[in-house]
């Protein structure tokens, strides 16, 4: 049992090493992906949008934002966000810094007051 979980560990390893599973973005990684280390520097609303939101709120399967925001609304408004265009700002604002049922909050050190505003001004926009 031992070298079993020793091979299945090695041959994980071996497979993320090769950055398949950070260049698939058929398993969820958000087009083009900025790494970790520069969110910081973002500005632009809908880099902040595919580095923060696109995985949980992006179109195409997987998707637990836009499946829960489908199934609340049905055919009403679209699921996903970048679609919508009746997003009132304040509520963006307070769902991104509470949370809001299995969706994280954000800190200030995650998405600045000035990535918020972008991120804001992004999904409210009538003409994205």
């Amino acid at each position: 049992m031992t070298l079993l979980k020793v091979m299945t560990v090695a041959a994980l390893l071996a497979f993320t090493g090769s950055g398949a599973l950070a260049q698939d973005a058929e398993i969820g990684t958000a087009p083009n992906f900025i790494p970790l280390q520069d969110h910081l520097s973002m500005s632009d609303g809908q880099q902040v949008y595919k580095y923060w939101c696109w995985n949980c709120h992006g179109e195409g399967p997987g998707k637990p934002g836009t499946v829960a925001l489908g199934t609340l609304h049905g055919d009403q408004l679209p699921a996903v966000l970048e679609e919508r265009t009746d997003l009132d700002p304040e509520y963006v604002r307070q769902v991104v810094r509470s949370g809001l049922s299995i969706m994280p909050h954000f800190r200030k050190t995650q998405i600045s007051d000035a990535q918020l505003d972008a991120l804001v001004a992004y999904l409210t926009a009538v003409d994205k």
